[in-house]
């Protein structure tokens, strides 16, 4: 409580504990039916693959490209370079997912340091 008033935060009511109670239990023992379990597959199946190597995908598309142009397959030609683009969408994504995730790792160490020093003056004094 005593936290809650140095921040200025709202105080937590009983009321408001057991709602939050009640929440954890009924999410707790919530049981899937067969039906959710089938959907949530099916929307997972619906979900375009992507590759866990870009890199090695990329490569494999150049080369049958390049196969491709050699044979003079049109069709293919254009298959392969759309799946190119692709790949290089996802690869930007991928690039942007990973900047956030080392912005927020950042933070977390940032502010695992802030709250480390309070708790050692805590315990050791003002050291």
């Amino acid at each position: 409580m005593q936290e809650a008033d140095r921040l200025k935060a709202r105080k937590p009511t009983k009321a408001h504990a057991l709602e939050k109670k009640e929440a954890i239990m009924k999410v707790s023992q919530f049981v899937y039916s067969a039906s959710a379990v089938k959907q949530m597959l099916q929307e997972k199946k619906m979900a375009a693959p992507r590759p866990a190597n870009i890199a090695l995908e990329k490569s494999r598309v150049l080369e049958a490209l390049s196969d491709a142009v050699s044979r003079g397959d049109e069709a293919e030609r254009e298959r392969l370079e759309s799946r190119l683009k692709e790949l290089e969408v996802f690869a930007t994504q991928v690039k942007t997912k990973d900047a956030k995730a080392l912005a927020l790792a950042e933070m977390n160490r940032r502010n695992r340091l802030l709250l480390h020093k309070p708790v050692c003056q805590i315990w050791f004094g003002d050291a």
